[in-house]
């Protein structure tokens, strides 16, 4: 396995474990989730597909979808730490 196929595999299935512990939170934990917990699970689940996609056939294309997405999520997660904390409504 290449070291880029194997870090592909590696970003694909943090994401999924993400996706999976938030679950774990709104199911197990009963911790209701507010609206940007919903809107950061979207950029995790095409992250993860993205993943499996590039990582089976090798599509570069779902290269750039994996990374968008993951910025995407990455935005999303300070702009919801912000509103945590307050810096901004």
């Amino acid at each position: 396995m290449t070291s880029v196929k194997v870090l592909v595999i590696l970003a694909g299935s943090l994401s999924l474990a993400l996706f999976l512990t938030a679950l774990g939170f709104q199911y197990l934990a009963d911790i209701l989730p507010c609206k940007l917990c919903y809107w950061q699970r979207y950029p995790h689940i095409t992250s993860f597909l993205a993943a499996v996609v590039l990582a089976y056939f090798g599509y570069r294309f779902f290269f750039f979808v994996g990374l968008c997405s993951s910025l995407t999520s990455g935005c999303l997660g300070a702009y919801h730490f912000g509103i945590e904390q307050n810096w901004w409504s």
